[in-house]
């Protein structure tokens, strides 16, 4: 059995629920500030900075990236669009010494990995 720990707008929180579906996993989706609070998230999962963070077989195992690799499956999603950005911004920054071009790579990396959850 899997614990998803999420939020609202969080795309691996919805990346996490649809890989579980795809793979017919039972699971339980939590979402922060419906299901728990922040003080409540902090006590169980002491240290974590990221959302979400998923309990599998009583074991916590940490988030998405974590999944996929305890799963041993090829994430859902279609590339890792926000580090293609990044990578894009940074050498636009490299070549014109302008710094708004890695936040600007970032965004639109971003935007082109958006799925709606």
């Amino acid at each position: 059995m899997l614990k998803i720990y999420g939020k609202k707008r969080c795309l691996f929180s919805y990346r996490a629920k649809q890989l579980c579906k795809r793979e017919k996993l039972s699971f339980t989706y939590k979402q922060l500030g419906k299901d728990f609070t922040k003080a409540e998230f902090l006590e169980k999962f002491p240290g974590a900075k990221t959302f979400p963070q998923i309990i599998m077989n009583g074991e916590k195992i940490g988030g998405y990236a974590e999944l996929v690799d305890k799963l041993g499956v090829t994430p859902n999603n279609a590339g890792n669009w926000v580090g293609v950005g990044a990578a894009i911004g940074v050498a636009v920054f490299a070549a014109t010494n302008e710094p708004v071009w890695i936040a600007l790579g970032v965004a639109i990396g971003a935007a082109l990995s958006w799925q709606k959850p």
